[in-house]
């Protein structure tokens, strides 16, 4: 019985090995913000970003990943066609990196290179942490959020496209908290003079849009067909 617990044991290890494959990712597209200076507005005054993705495919439909991105984020209240936001007149730009790790699933089964698996939709959630270089709290934990579509170009290549999201804790990448308000003008009459400037219950988002290209990298034994889907 002990053997024959042995054996099935070692078939299943050998079996989760072969289907198991490794990619590198390049990523470059813009990223944007979402707070007091942009409170609804996506894809706004997107900066550049770039990044690298390492990911462990565990089957067709299952992966983690580990995405270190880097990129600038900015806003002004003078780009608003709001009154309030035009007299408050806020700016602000940073720099940042972004580090995260995600559980991503495959919609359809897919594999790198493999022409019975062309494309899929996917989804990726995790957890992961930012340094922005401009921003008085300027290391914040994030849940990262990423939707996206990829293909299959060649044996050994993928293109895709991504749009993630950053839910994070703070309402300071923009440096605009608490319940401030804009000095009054004794010069010109400003209804908007005690409003408060910062919604510190409101944190901040910033996202990523872009393109990628994912490489087929470091993999072990060739997949074993009966198992593939």
């Amino acid at each position: 019985m002990k053997k024959y617990v042995l054996f099935l044991l070692i078939i299943s290890i050998n079996t989760a090995f072969s289907q198991k494959t490794n990619n590198l990712g390049f990523f470059a597209g813009g990223s944007y913000y979402l707070g007091e200076l942009n409170q609804n507005k996506q894809f706004y005054k997107l900066q550049p970003s770039l990044g690298l993705s390492f990911r462990h495919n565990y089957n067709p439909r299952w992966a983690t990943r580990v995405n270190l991105y880097g990129g600038n984020l900015a806003a002004n209240d003078l780009d608003s066609k709001n009154l309030y936001q035009t007299q408050r007149a806020f700016s602000f730009n940073t720099m940042f990196i972004d580090l995260a790790g995600q559980m991503e699933l495959n919609f359809l089964p897919y594999r790198l290179g493999e022409k019975k698996t062309p494309f899929t939709p996917y989804t990726a959630v995790g957890l992961g942490g930012a340094y922005l270089t401009n921003s008085i709290k300027p290391i914040q934990i994030t849940i990262p959020i990423s939707l996206g579509i990829k293909f299959n170009i060649t044996e050994k290549i993928g293109l895709g496209l991504e749009w993630s999201f950053r839910k994070t804790f703070t309402d300071y990448i923009d440096n605009i908290s608490n319940y401030k308000t804009i000095e009054p003008s004794s010069d010109i009459e400003n209804k908007y003079s005690y409003k408060q400037i910062g919604y510190y219950h409101h944190a901040d988002w910033y996202s990523f849009v872009g393109v990628f290209v994912n490489w087929k990298a470091f993999n072990g034994k060739s997949n074993c067909k009966a198992y593939i889907y």
